[in-house]
C-alpha cells in the first residue's frame, strides 16, 4: 500500500500538481492520498484521476 500526503499552502499546490505529474511518469501509484487546504483539492482531484 502506497500513501500520498499533501500539505496546504497556496504556492505549494501548483507544485505538487507538477511533482505528482512526474510521479505518475515514473510509474508510480497511490492507494491512500491525504491533504490540507489546497492539498486537499488536489488529492481529491487525484482521488478523482483529473490531475490535469
Amino acid at each position: 500500500m502506497r500513501g500520498l500526503a499533501l500539505e496546504g499552502g497556496g504556492a505549494r499546490g501548483s507544485f505538487q500538481v507538477g511533482a505528482i505529474k512526474a510521479l505518475y511518469e515514473m510509474g508510480y501509484t497511490f492507494d491512500v492520498v491525504a491533504g490540507t487546504s489546497i492539498g486537499s483539492i488536489n488529492g481529491a482531484l487525484i482521488a478523482l484521476g483529473d490531475i490535469e
